[in-house]
């Protein structure tokens, strides 16, 4: 059966060059590697090309202006393949085509038939603390990925027969694309694995207030959309109005409030010791959740 690696990538000029060399690390190569870009205009496209001059034929490198999931259909019609491994931009471990791609083959034991495959995702470790703080506050860790077994474009395989019958990745969602896309495979009653061992390490696009607000606006424009999550943004809605309507009787009340809402949002930079970053991180989900509820409104 014929294998293949699918990624989608966009300005992504800083982090190209270590992803492509993972590529060619791997212990088993696909036969085929696809990448769509979407337009990049940070030189991410010259340094690819710089790239495959070095390495001809490692890769078919194709610019296709549009969102991600258009990307990815464009990559897994191209590909022609029965199995297909997805990514972003990340640095894959040595061994993570290997280990995503054979649940589909049949080849781990006890498991058969497989249509989809989840890996894990991690952060990258060379951050600043600040940044540290800003990863723990926006995104899911190692722990909470495996734990709740998501399954993320980031690290993901899939069978072309699975893509096909859910209607491939959803073409009118530029954000959370992945997310309705593994529904459907749910809904549609498609056998899953989870190979925690399947990691790619990478850099998440919210370490910053300004890039936090207009991301998280984005998926909350795209949830609203799909008509989905609709219980978590009205959680969000009343963790700040009701802090607000008691502040008007009892301003000491409803500053308390609003304290321990926060508060209970920065655990996790609590935890990992990173007690002098608690100020930018409380910041940090008042720009998460105000683009949230923007978007979604």
């Amino acid at each position: 059966m014929r294998t293949a690696l699918i990624a989608t990538v966009k300005n992504e000029s800083p982090y190209i060059l270590a992803f492509l060399d993972s590529i060619l690390y791997q212990t088993r190569r696909p036969d085929i590697v696809v990448i769509v870009d979407g337009g990049s205009t940070d030189g991410t496209i010259d340094r690819v090309y710089d790239w495959q001059r070095i390495h001809k034929n490692a890769i078919f490198y194709s610019v296709v202006p549009g969102n991600r999931s258009l990307g990815r259909n464009v990559a897994t019609f191209f590909a022609n393949a029965e199995f297909v491994a997805c990514t972003n931009v990340s640095v894959l471990a040595p061994d993570w085509f290997e280990r995503i791609i054979a649940p589909l083959e049949g080849s781990v034991e006890g498991e058969a038939d497989i249509d989809v495959v989840g890996g894990t995702y991690i952060i990258e470790s060379n951050l600043t603390p600040r940044e540290q703080a800003a990863a723990l506050v926006t995104q899911y860790d190692r722990h909470e990925v495996i734990e709740k077994k998501f399954v993320s474009a980031l690290s993901m395989a899939f069978t072309t027969r699975a893509w096909k019958a859910v209607g491939r990745f959803p073409e009118d969602l530029d954000t959370s694309e992945d997310t309705v896309f593994v529904q459907r495979l749910r809904d549609a009653g498609m056998k899953f694995a989870y190979v925690p061992e399947a990691l790619v390490w990478w850099t998440p696009n919210t370490l910053t207030l300004r890039s936090a607000y207009h991301t998280y606006k984005q998926f909350a424009q795209t949830d609203a959309k799909a008509d989905v999550l609709h219980a978590q943004y009205a959680v969000t809605m009343l963790a700040y109005a009701v802090p607000l309507l008691t502040a008007l009787v009892n301003p000491v009340l409803g500053l308390f409030l609003l304290g321990s809402w926060l508060t209970f949002r920065v655990r996790k930079v609590l935890n990992a010791g990173l007690v002098e970053q608690v100020p930018y991180a409380m910041a940090m989900v008042v720009a998460v959740d105000m683009g949230r509820l923007r978007g979604y409104l």
